[in-house]
């Protein structure tokens, strides 16, 4: 950019000083604004985030691991500068991390998260990172997940920009000897009902209570329940 700028001055060496300086400011602001739209672009449209449960821990200190999953789509470099990743979950406490220079989550209030690269987050071309961390508490179903996450770009400037986290990707919660260790017996879900739904078979009419609840005992004549 000095270069450029050097340029200039040799081919504007007659223009009065106060243009000059005009013009100068008018192209690095332009060069700024150009760079704040790559940066967006880069991460709005090239970094994939997943989110995934770990396992969980139960006992008297309880607490579960999760980790967030950074892929670089694109062809440029992705660092730590500039942006944050918000989002909403169920309220649980970080706990510290020991090391946490490529990033952590931090918890704001209630339901409020969000999620700050470290100093050492450096996502090469066609790379992904993965960074681990953990909870007080356990997590047992998709809808305790990371949700709502949105992308906070130049938190420093007066007027910070909000995007959709578009490329979010929660993992299924399927490892059930990670979510329930030590839980031997079958977890209901849909393809278990079915199952067991499959083994029901008709009672013969004579077999069929005519009451419901049925009563001790009861004699039948006829007519019609009024």
């Amino acid at each position: 950019m000095s270069i450029t700028i050097m340029k200039m001055v040799q081919h504007f060496h007659m223009v009065p000083a106060g243009v000059f300086l005009l013009f100068a400011l008018a192209f690095c602001l332009t060069f700024a604004c150009s760079t704040r739209k790559t940066t967006e672009y880069t991460l709005h449209d090239h970094l994939s985030v997943s989110w995934e449960l770990l396992e969980n821990t139960f006992g008297l200190n309880e607490q579960c691991k999760a980790a967030f999953t950074f892929s670089n789509m694109g062809d440029t470099p992705i660092g730590s500068k500039n942006w944050r990743i918000y989002f909403n979950q169920k309220t649980l406490k970080p706990l510290p991390t020991a090391d946490s220079s490529k990033g952590w989550v931090e918890h704001i209030n209630g339901d409020f998260y969000r999620f700050v690269p470290g100093d050492k987050f450096l996502l090469p071309p066609e790379d992904s990172l993965t960074i681990e961390y953990l909870y007080q508490g356990i997590m047992i179903k998709e809808g305790d997940a990371p949700a709502g996450a949105y992308w906070a770009l130049d938190e420093g400037n007066e007027h910070p920009r909000l995007i959709p986290l578009k490329n979010l990707t929660i993992k299924p919660f399927i490892m059930n000897e990670k979510i329930f260790p030590g839980f031997n017996t079958m977890l209901p879900t849909p393809e278990h009902e079915y199952i067991q739904n499959a083994l029901i078979r008709k009672l013969p009419d004579d077999k069929l209570g005519h009451l419901i609840p049925t009563p001790v005992q009861y004699t039948p004549n006829r007519g019609q329940v009024v």
